[in-house]
């Protein structure tokens, strides 16, 4: 079929969202196509979610929204490399664009901070370099740099780890 609605001039957007469950159901799959501006899925016999993934496997063209209490849920969800980073820079995006609030940005950003993909770091320390230049003014910068500090710590001493590691192969190679 057509890409576009026709007549419309909307493009009609493939979504896919998983729904982790601790319950007897597992983690269910749903799958439908986003044409306007919200797009709600239909869910059958699937147990009250722990956490939704809105874009499964990050293979989707497309933001999305959740109430805080749900990406709370979403950032502390089992996720791929992709999903994680997907979720860091869906964030971002929601907040240039006004809907998601300063607050609730931090709390994903340091949902992440101990994160082992390199991908995820690099957005993580981008995401709060955006915050930085968006957000932080004279008055706010001290509690923005513990804020870093906190958020960042956990990469540091990974990082501090990785260069003893690395310093000690150096002068021990055998």
């Amino acid at each position: 079929g057509e890409p576009r609605e026709k007549g419309r001039g909307r493009w009609a957007v493939p979504v896919c969202a998983r729904l982790e469950s601790t319950g007897s159901s597992g983690a269910k799959t749903v799958c439908g196509v986003a044409s306007r501006g919200t797009t709600t899925l239909e869910v059958k016999g699937a147990d009250c979610p722990s956490a939704i993934v809105p874009n499964v496997g990050e293979k989707g063209y497309y933001r999305y929204a959740l109430p805080p209490e749900w990406m709370k849920k979403l950032v502390g969800a089992k996720l791929s490399a992709a999903e994680r980073l997907g979720v860091v820079m869906n964030a971002a995006a929601l907040l240039k664009s006004g809907v998601l609030n300063a607050d609730d940005y931090f709390k994903v950003i340091q949902g992440f901070s101990g994160d082992t993909d390199r991908f995820v770091v690099d957005a993580v320390v981008g995401g709060l370099r955006l915050a930085e230049v968006a957000l932080v003014d004279d008055e706010s910068r001290a509690g923005y740099r513990e804020l870093v500090s906190r958020t960042l710590g956990p990469v540091e001493h990974r990082q501090d780890r990785g260069d003893q590691a690395v310093s000690q192969h150096q002068q021990d190679p055998g």
